[in-house]
This record gives C-alpha cells, sequence and structure tokens, in this order.
C-alpha cells in the first residue's frame, strides 16, 4: 500500500500519509510538532483524522475529476461541494480567533490541513 516509509533495513514499514506524517514528526519532539502535553497530542490526532475524514473525501471528488483521475459525477461534485463547504466553516468558527488549531504554534495538524487542501484550492 502506497505511500510507505521503510524504517528499518529489515523491512519495517509504516504505511499511510498520517502515519507517516506521525512518525516523522515524533523524531524531533523538541519542534512541538505534535503538541507539547497529552491533551495538545490529542488534539492534534483529532484534527489530522477530521481532516482526513471531513476535508479530504470532499476534496477528492472535486479534484480527482480535474485531475483526470475519474470521470465527473454531477451528483456527487454537489454533495461534496456541500459538505466541504460545511468543513471549511467549522474551520473558519474554530479559526476565528486563533491563527493555529491546537495551540500557538504551528503543529502537524496545521500541516495535513493545509496539505490536504492545496490541491483543490489550486486547482479546482
Amino acid at each position: 500500500k502506497a505511500p510507505l516509509l521503510e524504517i528499518t533495513p529489515k523491512g519495517g514499514v509504516i504505511f499511510a500519509s498520517a502515519a507517516i506524517a506521525r512518525y516523522l514528526a515524533g523524531i524531533r519532539r523538541d519542534t512541538g510538532l505534535l503538541g507539547s502535553s497529552f491533551q495538545e497530542r490529542a488534539a492534534v490526532d483529532n484534527w489530522i483524522d477530521w481532516s482526513s475524514a471531513e476535508l479530504e473525501l470532499p476534496a477528492c471528488v472535486l479534484f480527482y475529476p480535474v485531475a483526470g483521475y475519474i470521470a465527473v459525477d454531477a451528483e456527487a461534485t454537489t454533495k461534496a461541494r456541500a459538505d466541504l463547504k460545511a468543513a471549511l466553516q467549522v474551520l473558519q468558527d474554530h479559526l476565528t480567533e486563533k491563527n493555529y488549531l491546537v495551540n500557538d504554534e504551528m503543529t502537524l495538524a496545521d500541516i495535513v490541513l493545509v496539505s490536504t487542501l492545496v490541491y483543490p484550492f489550486k486547482l479546482v
């Protein structure tokens, strides 16, 4: 399954983008990318999972036809637009008085969220 990251010479691998990102962010704990407490770490995980479920799916439904990966489906496109709009409203509400999702610094949650939206915002 791709993507995957080989982490040991004996063939140990991590697969899935979020798992790879969490692993890499955890290598340097002093960066704060995973938060600075157990509560913040849980919040980072929550936002990463939320991004995958609430943003990535509708964003892919909108982006994949533009990229030529799948055919356009009018019904799916309409639903994806509504779902993405609702998810972006959740973000807007959450970030009204904040610059970052979890604390006062950028975390992996912010990076994953932006990465999820780059191509849909750029090409759709």
